[in-house]
C-alpha cells in the first residue's frame, strides 16, 4: 500500500474520513483498542458477493480504553493515556479514527482536548447528548 510507504499525516486522515462519508452509502468503522487490533483491522479484507470489503477506519472507545486499564467507564481515565494509545495506533496504521469523548467533560477542557485530538490526526469526535457525568 502506497500510504504505508510514504506515511500519512493528520490532515490526510481527516480528509480521508470526509471523503468516505461523502462517497459511500455505508462507512465501516470498527473499534480498535491497541495497535495490534488496529493493524488487524487495517489489513482485514472480506470477500462478499465477488466484492472485497474492508473497514474504513477505527473507533477509539472510552469503554475499552477504561476497561483495559482496570477502570470503570465513568470518564475517569486520564485524557493523556487515551492520546498515548491513539498515537501508538497511528504509529502503525493509515486509516482515520473516530474518538468517543463520552459527555466531553468540562466544556473548558473539551476545547483544549479537541485541539489536541485534531493536531494528532483524530478525524471526528463523538459526544453524548446528556448532562452530567457518564454512568454505566
Amino acid at each position: 500500500m502506497k500510504e504505508k510507504i510514504i506515511g500519512t499525516t493528520p490532515d490526510i486522515r481527516k480528509a480521508t474520513l470526509k471523503r468516505l462519508l461523502n462517497a459511500k452509502q455505508i462507512t465501516r468503522i470498527m473499534e480498535a483498542h491497541n495497535p495490534l487490533s488496529a493493524l488487524i483491522l487495517e489489513n482485514l479484507t472480506v470477500n462478499q458477493n465477488n466484492k472485497q470489503l474492508q473497514f474504513d477506519g477505527f473507533w477509539s472507545s472510552s469503554l475499552t480504553d477504561s476497561t483495559s486499564m482496570g477502570l470503570p467507564d465513568i470518564e475517569v481515565l486520564d485524557f493523556s493515556r487515551r492520546i498515548q494509545n491513539i498515537n501508538s495506533i497511528f504509529d502503525v496504521t493509515t486509516k482515520p479514527l473516530v474518538y468517543d469523548a463520552d459527555t466531553g467533560g468540562l466544556s473548558e477542557h473539551l476545547i483544549i482536548n479537541a485541539s489536541s485530538l485534531q493536531r494528532i490526526g483524530v478525524s471526528a469526535i463523538i459526544i453524548e447528548d446528556k448532562v452530567g457525568l457518564k454512568k454505566n
